[in-house]
């Protein structure tokens, strides 16, 4: 395992915590766990990241800094000299060669890990506000499963997908279903040429890849339709202080997504629920919550709608993840102690 204190001088970590001096380690693991072996992965001590000390939590989540920040914090962990570029790392190669028309997507995995995602399909279906005719988008929509059954059922779709693979195979799977499915090869934001706006804007695991949020929220409000909503679906959202999230938005602590990072090159970000709440109020969306807990651990949607009164809760929004910020890290060694049981 690597040494447990970095080249920086910073005090040791935790027994329960790892930092940038782990990644390596851990990534090792992750890939064994993996390739089936999963032992090490099992046993590894570690479950709470701790930020380097160069790391400035308590930075505007709405400033240049904290981007700036993230944005070394995503060099240093996944051991890039570079910027992210999404058409780069957020690939997915070996979906060239997946059996895109019996085992796409869920249908590849056991039968209890495609219930889970069967069941936030339901629950994305279910709150849509979709019918026969109606438009709608989805980024980063994988093999495209939700698009196509809303296809099935009369819904004008689109997709968007940094990678080509993927919309290959929609679009194979469109036409042995005999249903029209818009796509482009593109980033978060983009949209077929001539597509108009939609009623709906969907992202399924999916809008935590995108490393400014911000932005992209102020640029799909000019592709919705008068009262068009956007939907998140299976994203990571924790509160700040349990863990994962040391911060409002931005990446997070939890270990797979840190050795996905450093294996891939992904941007594995996550947010606060009160500041995703906060970020869309500021730009004129309610946020209405579907849970879906109790269903599975991805069926939670997060609906928003336009409402001209939505900037009023902004301010309690931010009240509530700037307490949680400036509250110090909890105590969480017995929690790791059953992890490791």
């Amino acid at each position: 395992m690597a040494a447990t204190d970095d080249d920086q001088g910073e005090p040791p970590f935790a027994d329960d915590e790892y930092g940038l001096p782990h990644i390596a380690a851990l990534a090792a693991a992750f890939d064994a766990h993996n390739r089936g072996d999963s032992e090490a992965w099992l046993q590894f001590p570690r479950h709470w990241f701790r930020p380097p000390a160069w790391f400035d939590a308590r930075l505007p989540p709405d400033s240049q800094a904290f981007r700036d920040q993230q944005d070394r914090l995503w060099r240093e962990v996944t051991a890039r000299d570079r910027a992210h570029d999404a058409a780069e790392d957020e690939q997915t190669p070996e979906v060239a060669a997946m059996d895109w028309r019996t085992r796409p997507g869920l249908y590849g995995m056991m039968v209890h890990e495609a219930a889970d995602h069967l069941l936030a399909m339901g629950q994305i279906l279910k709150h849509s506000g979709l019918r026969y005719g109606t438009r709608m988008i989805e980024y980063g929509p994988g093999f495209g499963q939700i698009a196509l059954a809303l296809a099935r059922l009369g819904v004008q779709c689109s997709v968007v997908d940094v990678n080509p693979h993927f919309i290959t195979a929609i679009e194979r799977q469109a036409e042995m279903y005999s249903v029209q499915i818009r796509t482009l090869v593109g980033e978060f934001g983009d949209a077929p040429e001539g597509d108009g706006t939609y009623d709906l804007i969907l992202f399924y695991e999916a809008f935590h890849h995108s490393r400014d949020p911000l932005a992209l929220l102020r640029r799909l409000k000019s592709r919705l339709t008068p009262g068009g909503r956007i939907m998140l679906a299976g994203e990571p959202i924790y509160p700040i202080g349990q863990g994962i999230m040391f911060t409002p938005w931005g990446l997070r602590g939890a270990r797979d997504a840190m050795a996905v990072m450093r294996g891939r090159g992904w941007y594995e970000g996550g947010f606060d629920p009160d500041w995703l709440g906060e970020a869309f109020a500021r730009e004129g969306f309610r946020q209405v919550i579907h849970d879906g807990a109790a269903l599975s651990p991805c069926a939670t949607v997060h609906e928003y709608v336009p409402d001209a009164d939505a900037q009023k809760l902004a301010d309690a929004f931010a009240a509530r993840w700037r307490k949680r910020l400036a509250q110090p890290r909890r105590n969480r060694h017995w929690l790791a102690r059953l992890l490791r049981r």
